[in-house]
Order: C-alpha cells, then structure tokens, then sequence
C-alpha cells in the first residue's frame, strides 16, 4: 500500500519459509506473513505495556509490535478508558486492495514496559474502532508455552487468543529490540525487546514435539547452539 496502513488488515499474502543457515538471518516482516500450511499456527510479536491514562496512572494494555504499520494505532475503547484526549487529525488509513478506513482521530500518550521506569515513549496514536482479531487465532499447545516460560516474557499470555487494543508500528520499531534472539525451525523465535522477549514465528497447531536446535543470535549475528 502507498498510504498510511497497518500490515494486520492484509488478510492474503504469499507464503513464507524461512530455514536458518550458519551466519545467515533471513529477514521477512513478522506482521504480514501467513501460514505455510494449516499445522502452524503464526504468532504474531505481541507484548503488554503500561499506558498512561489522563489521571497519571498507568494501565497494563496488550499491544503488538508492527513493523510494517506506518502509524502507532488504539482501538476506540481502550482510548475511553484511558480517558485520552481525542483531536482531528487529516490522515488515510487503508488496508487491503487500498480501501481506506474509517478512523476517529489521534491521541497522544506516554507508554513504558511492565517491569521498568524505562524507557518511556511518547506516541501519538490513530484511533481505529477495531485493529484487528483476536490473537493469537487459537490456542498455542502448552509446551510452546513451557518452551520459552524461563524467559522474562514481554506478553506472558502470548499463547491464549486475546484482545488487542494497540498497535506500536515503524516509527518505534527500531527503538523496541535489542538484537538479542533465540531462533527455532518450527517452535517460534525470541526476540529480546525493552518490554521483555516478544515470542513470534511459526509454532505447530498439535501438541507433538520436534527435534530440532535452537540458535542463539546475538547482536553481532553470531550464531551459538542453545
């Protein structure tokens, strides 16, 4: 799309995979990729923040982190209940074949991660009557969840389908990830974030284990067994 859009109104898109070689990270952008077939299910990177409301307090609100979407954007009610300011704001919103959306304006406001003072981002956010379903779309198999629980978890319900009440999109991105990731062939992957280790990737939909080696990726892209 050329305008302003979030990746999670594409409902199609081509296939994805992506095998893991020795000192090779194949890139793709998490938010827009579908299943490779219908045993997997895609998890998308969501993480919880702490948002400040209008009385300087701060409310846990589940968010996912979206490289692809070229605006920060809040569903309608989750900007009443923080009680944010709602101003006009002249801009498109379209997903997919262009169509545009229908938005009720912009807010702004300070978020931070659950476990920490910082750091804190001011964002200003569009705000959409619904952002997307809910996610994941099914019930990820315990033991993904047992898999990753030793990690301090930026969405510790990552594996029971909930509401999403944000999206933080490319202008925070960058900032969000340290670089630090653990990588499974069909497990899902790590990666390490300011809110915790956000969980993503493919995972299957049954509870059978696989046998495979976890890759350690560090930020100077050295690959280490785990």
């Amino acid at each position: 799309c050329r305008r302003k859009h979030h990746s999670l109104l594409h409902k199609g898109s081509e296939g994805f995979s992506a095998p893991v070689h020795k000192n090779e990270i194949r890139q793709t952008n998490l938010a827009s990729i579908t299943t490779p077939d219908d045993s997997y299910i895609p998890l998308l990177g969501t993480t919880v923040v702490l948002v400040q409301d209008t009385d300087g307090n701060y409310q846990p609100v589940r968010a996912v982190i979206d490289s692809a979407a070229m605006s920060n954007l809040i569903t309608q009610e989750c900007a009443r209940r923080l009680k944010l300011k709602l101003y006009s704001k002249q801009t498109n919103v379209s997903g997919v074949g262009d169509l545009e959306v229908s938005h009720n304006g912009a807010v702004k406001c300070s978020l931070k991660p659950r476990n920490q003072a910082k750091p804190e981002f001011s964002v200003e956010m569009t705000v959409l009557p619904v952002i997307t379903q809910r996610l994941p779309t099914i019930q990820v198999p315990k033991f993904i969840k047992e898999k990753w629980q030793h990690l301090q978890l930026a969405d510790p319900q990552f594996d029971k389908p909930a509401k999403v009440d944000i999206i933080l999109g490319a202008g925070i991105f960058p900032y969000v990830y340290t670089g630090k990731k653990v990588l499974t062939d069909s497990d899902g992957c790590a990666l390490e974030s300011v809110f915790g280790w956000v969980i993503t990737g493919f995972t299957p939909k049954n509870s059978q284990r696989s046998n495979q080696i976890n890759l350690m990726c560090t930020e100077d892209f050295t690959l280490q067994s785990a």
